[in-house]
């Protein structure tokens, strides 16, 4: 196994405005506060300057534990298997990121935007998923055991085999057109009458 690049938040900033891109295989200093860096808006709005659909960030196979991000705008950022336990990603934009296999355990994604993400196989057990955009999202086979999804919304979210014990889905928006619920795992998850007659129904069929 190939040993992690390590990395200070100082210079991750520096050299993503430098315009390198490749980022993978690093390990960022322990809970990096990102948005609390006097630098962060300038990176923002450099970002949102950039086609990151055609050249996207690269964090795959890194370690960013309990990094702060709120905020922060990464569209189609590569994390593949990326360590993010515990990060701090509320409000982030995550459009089409990919997150297959990634590890974000008790991460706080609360109001993240993260429609169409690919999220396969990814751990967000105790994550806080709460307001969250999971539309279009590929949940297939992810680890979301004793997350909080209220308010989430999950129209068109594929759940296909996905682990939901001990999840909090009350007031979840769309659950009812969410793909794959009739595959998905529900021990003990936290939903509404109406909810559980949805979910009943599906997996009866």
């Amino acid at each position: 196994m190939t040993a992690l690049k390590q990395m200070g938040g100082e210079e991750f900033i520096k050299k993503i405005l430098a315009g390198e891109r490749d980022f993978s295989e690093i390990e960022l200093e322990l809970q990096f506060d990102l948005s609390g860096n006097e630098s962060f808006d300038a990176l923002q709005e450099y970002l949102k300057t950039q086609d990151l659909k055609t050249n996207p960030l690269d964090i795959s196979h890194s370690y960013l534990a309990q990094i702060k991000a709120r905020n922060l705008y990464f569209p189609y950022v590569k994390a593949k298997r990326t360590y993010l336990g515990r990060a701090d990603l509320r409000g982030a934009n995550l459009w089409k990121a990919n997150l297959g296999g990634a590890n974000l355990w008790k991460a706080n994604l609360g109001g993240a935007y993260l429609e169409r993400a690919n999220l396969r196989e990814a751990n967000l057990r105790g994550a806080n998923l709460r307001g969250a955009n999971l539309g279009g999202a590929d949940l297939r086979r992810a680890n979301l055991g004793g997350a909080d999804l209220r308010e989430a919304y999950l129209e068109r979210a594929y759940l296909e085999r996905a682990d939901l014990g001990g999840a909090d889905l009350r007031e979840a928006n769309h659950l009812e057109n969410a793909r794959g619920l009739d595959n998905a795992s529900f021990y003990r998850t936290k939903v509404t009458k109406a909810q559980e007659e949805i979910i009943i129904t599906l997996q009866r069929k």
